[in-house]
């Protein structure tokens, strides 16, 4: 194989890895993003039991003299809290599947060139091995 016919594969794999990476790193946000969706719900549960026996009982007046404001706001640092920390995992998830990705390939790649010399070594020990009429 050539210089450039090396290179080009080795680009392809690396293209090929980064392209993984980015759908490894996107599953993963999206994937904390939902948990930590869920599990924000299942935290706020105070917030939404008190805001609906607050307009059970008194209505929207009794709203303005609840401490709810505190709690939605709580809820809005707890979600961008759980906002940075899908982004961190997503990162994570690309970087470790980009390079899962790329040492496989790059692996794969050697055996195969490996497997190749090997070939050519046994087809040239049994081509020495012929008649020279024969060699081809």
């Amino acid at each position: 194989m050539t210089r450039s016919a090396d290179t080009q594969d080795w680009l392809k794999r690396l293209a090929l890895s980064l392209l993984i990476a980015g759908l490894v790193g996107a599953l993963g946000y999206l994937v904390a993003r939902a948990i930590s969706t869920a599990y924000l719900f299942y935290q706020q549960q105070q917030f939404f039991q008190e805001t609906a026996s607050l307009l059970q009982g008194g209505g929207v007046p009794a709203l303005a003299d609840s401490n709810l404001r505190e709690l939605r706001f709580l809820a809005e640092a707890l979600n961008a809290q759980y906002h940075r920390l899908s982004i961190q995992l997503g990162f994570a998830a690309a970087a470790i599947g980009g390079i899962g990705c790329f040492v496989w390939l790059e692996r794969r790649a050697a055996r195969e060139e490996t497997d190749d010399l090997w070939e050519d070594d046994a087809r040239n020990q049994h081509l020495s091995r012929l008649p020279k009429e024969r060699q081809t």
